[in-house]
């Protein structure tokens, strides 16, 4: 999670506030989509 809030401390500048930064995780074999909003983390369920 630390990247996603890297990201979005990065890219937010005056007039630009980021609200929601999406990323995934993979073990190599599958996937799961991540949302980051505020300070809340979600992981999705589905294992693509």
């Amino acid at each position: 999670m630390a990247d996603r809030m890297a990201a979005r401390q990065f890219n937010t500048g005056p007039g630009r506030a980021i609200p929601i930064v999406y990323g995934c995780i993979s073990n190599g074999l599958q996937w799961q989509v991540i949302k980051l909003e505020a300070t809340a983390v979600t992981i999705d369920s589905i294992v693509i």
